[in-house]
């Protein structure tokens, strides 16, 4: 939690003291003064101020929570204060106007950066550094005008000096990935090469705030899949201003995306081994993958979001994920998946007869609903939506995953039983799997339909041996376990059904 003091503008000409705690969620600005002043109720509220270091502050986004007004009577003592909500805080040297395309670049990291961009050999040391410290050093002892002097084991640490790890020019702008080393100058306490990954996106054109946030917003989708889990972004930088004005400004953002390790159960970070994506090994495919799945997001963007909010949950599986992850494929449109079913002559006949029928009888809800019924025939139903997507998998992968088409049918019929009342049969509570298994089989075709439409090699992954800290690899490890064990179920059911009668 960080503290900030200084004057904030409320109106114009009007300025007041301002105490600002940013704090994530319970981040807030109390604004104070003797004379009463009016200010929280208008939509996209952004406040300036200027601490008392000289910065300058701008509240993005403010709801006011409260407003207390006191007077004392006696001694005339009035004091007015009113605290509001910033969804975001920007500091640096100039505001921001966040309703104006001013953002130039967006720069973030993230905690799992070092195992998506596994540079590996970015940085090193030298087993027998003895041949070439004392070049070295003799170069430094020129610089500083004195000798210095060398032993029989030295050590030598370096960056090779290539900072940037990938770019590509995609859809929502230019994307680069880098290094950003830093060391100190060293002394008798010694020496040492930190590093961040920090990743870029710089748009076409300059963008305003929330175009700006969409992008991030965009990527960090398809970094959650890469990854394997959502990744936490509580602080970010933007360059904002003309090319020869250009401002950085350091960005907290209030109600980031975080992903809650009490609900996800995780702890260490994926093996970079495991993960679908090798932007190292593999840096051409990680390019076009990351390119193809951009272009396609803002027609695909709802469904995305419902399905990472589905992902997020990792190892905690209930009803609402399952349903979740199902209405997904339902919010995909043409040509994610068809829209239609091709229906027979003999078919639209009876639909056509059936029609007349029923708009004969007397109005009611009983009607309304069997025209809505035979009105929906030709339309593609959720079964044919997640099946047409399971169809990039299998049409790659050859029966790497058996049964996968019967698997996501029985997904879809446990999301009809929880939302129409179906019949379903199948176990669903502990210490049956079978609740996960149906999850996992929907977020991983929703997730990895995308990947390999958009040219990821799913046959090189399902022949890489993994840990399973990717949930791609654990589902695929699993795979025929749960498979039978839903099989086994389903047979249970069959057998039970005559003396259900």
């Amino acid at each position: 939690m960080e503290i900030k003091t200084g004057k904030f503008s409320v109106s114009p000409g009007k300025t007041v003291t301002g105490e600002l705690q940013i704090a994530g969620r319970q981040s807030s600005i109390v604004l104070r003064d003797d004379e009463l002043f009016l200010i929280g109720g208008e939509p996209n509220l952004c406040i300036t101020g200027s601490l008392y270091d000289q910065t300058k502050i701008t509240l993005i986004d403010c709801i006011r929570t409260s407003a207390t007004s006191h007077k004392v009577t006696g001694e005339r003592v009035e004091s007015h204060s009113v605290t509001l909500f910033p969804h975001f805080i920007a500091q640096g040297r100039a505001h921001l106007d966040p309703h104006k395309p001013t953002v130039r670049a967006i720069s973030f990291t993230f905690e799992d950066a070092a195992s998506l961009f596994y540079d590996f050999d970015a940085f090193g040391s030298l087993i027998d550094a003895t041949p070439y410290i004392q070049s070295i050093t003799d170069i430094n002892a020129k610089k500083f005008g004195r000798p210095i002097r060398t032993g029989p084991e030295p050590h030598i640490a370096y960056f090779t000096g290539e900072r940037v790890i990938v770019e590509a020019q995609t859809a929502i702008g230019r994307i680069t990935v880098q290094h950003y080393p830093t060391w100190p100058v060293g002394g008798p306490k010694g020496v040492r090469i930190d590093n961040e990954i920090w990743v870029s996106i710089t748009p076409e054109s300059r963008v305003n705030f929330d175009d700006a946030i969409d992008r991030m917003l965009s990527l960090l989708r398809f970094l959650t899949i890469a990854i394997g889990r959502r990744q936490t972004i509580s602080q970010f930088s933007i360059e904002a201003g003309s090319a020869e004005e250009a401002q950085s400004l350091k960005v907290w953002w209030s109600n980031h995306p975080r992903r809650s390790l009490e609900r996800s159960g995780e702890r260490d970070s994926p093996h970079p081994g495991d993960l679908p994506l090798n932007p190292m090994g593999h840096s051409a495919e990680f390019v076009a993958v990351l390119k193809a799945w951009l272009a396609a997001d803002a027609q695909r963007r709802v469904a995305r979001v419902r399905a990472d909010d589905s992902f997020a949950h990792q190892h905690v599986y209930s009803v609402d994920r399952l349903v979740g992850a199902a209405n997904a494929f339902d919010l995909l449109r043409e040509p994610a998946v068809p829209q239609s079913a091709a229906l027979s002559p003999e078919l639209l006949a009876v639909k056509k007869q059936c029609s007349a029928l029923f708009l004969k009888l007397p109005k009611s809800d009983e009607r309304e609903s069997l025209l809505r019924a035979i009105g929906r025939l030709g339309h593609a139903t959720l079964k044919q939506k997640v099946r047409y997507r399971a169809m990039f998998i299998t049409s790659a992968a050859g029966d790497r995953l058996p049964l996968l088409d019967w698997v996501c049918n029985q997904a879809v019929e446990c999301r009809n039983h929880f939302v129409h009342g179906g019949i379903f049969k199948f176990e669903l509570e502990a210490p049956s799997g079978n609740l996960g298994f149906l999850t996992d089989t929907l977020e991983f075709v929703f997730a990895a339909s995308e990947l390999t439409e958009a040219g990821w090699d799913i046959n090189r992954f399902l022949s890489t041996p993994t840990s399973m800290s990717h949930p791609f690899g654990a589902y695929r490890v699993c795979y025929k376990e749960n498979l039978e064990g839903l099989r086994a179920s389903a047979k249970k059911a069959s057998a039970a059904e005559p003396g259900d009668a």
